[in-house]
Parts: structure tokens; C-alpha cells; sequence
């Protein structure tokens, strides 16, 4: 993941473009998507049972996770939605934070809202 790949996320586009809100659920559907939901939501891979697993998770959810001031009325690029979940785990927040961190010479790393690493 590159560092510019976070910034242009956010960049406004132009043309016709369809969003989804935070208040939209993303389905989870393929071995791939609960994979994501597992580290996503620090489940427990040997115990997690997916026919017991909830079946989508909010953007809104997501947006949080990232810090957003008001996840349930922000929006995004429907294309976007992976790149956005990859950038919502874990490691890529603390990869973030790393980057932010070198790139502004601070002291310390900022702390993501959910994350706070």
C-alpha cells in the first residue's frame, strides 16, 4: 500500500459517480469478505462461525474505525469501497499513523479514533 492511495480515496471526482452513505450496508459474502470482517473486527479466527456471522457491515461502521467526525452521513465512491476497507484494518491504520508520524516529524504516532495504537 502506497501512501498516496489514502489521500486519493478522499479526492473528489468528477462525472457521473455512484456513492453509497454511511448509513448503506455492505454485504459480506465470499470467504475474502470475512476474512477482512475477522481482522477487521479482531474476531478470533479458530472460533469465528460465519452462518452465525452477521451477513453486511455499515459504511458507517467502517468510517469510524478510520476516525470520521460523523460516519453515519459520510460518503464514498462506491468503486472505492475495498481500498476503504483495506485502509479501515488494523495494520494499515497503524501503517498510517507510522506515516503520518515521518512525514510531519512528530513525536509520536496520532492515535486513530477506534484504534488508539
Amino acid at each position: 500500500m502506497k501512501n498516496y492511495d489514502f489521500r486519493e480515496l478522499f479526492k473528489p471526482g468528477i462525472g457521473n459517480i455512484e456513492i453509497i452513505n454511511g448509513k448503506q450496508c455492505i454485504p459480506l459474502r465470499t470467504i475474502d469478505d470475512y476474512d477482512w470482517y475477522i481482522r477487521f473486527a479482531g474476531e478470533d479466527r479458530l472460533t469465528f462461525n460465519i452462518h452465525s456471522s452477521r451477513s453486511a457491515i455499515s459504511l458507517s461502521e467502517i468510517l469510524h474505525k478510520l476516525g470520521h467526525p460523523n460516519p453515519q452521513n459520510g460518503v464514498i465512491e462506491k468503486k472505492s469501497i475495498n481500498l476503504l476497507m483495506n485502509f479501515a484494518l488494523p495494520e494499515a491504520s497503524k501503517n498510517i499513523s507510522y506515516l503520518i508520524k515521518n512525514e510531519f516529524s512528530l513525536d509520536k504516532s496520532p492515535q486513530f479514533t477506534a484504534y488508539g495504537m
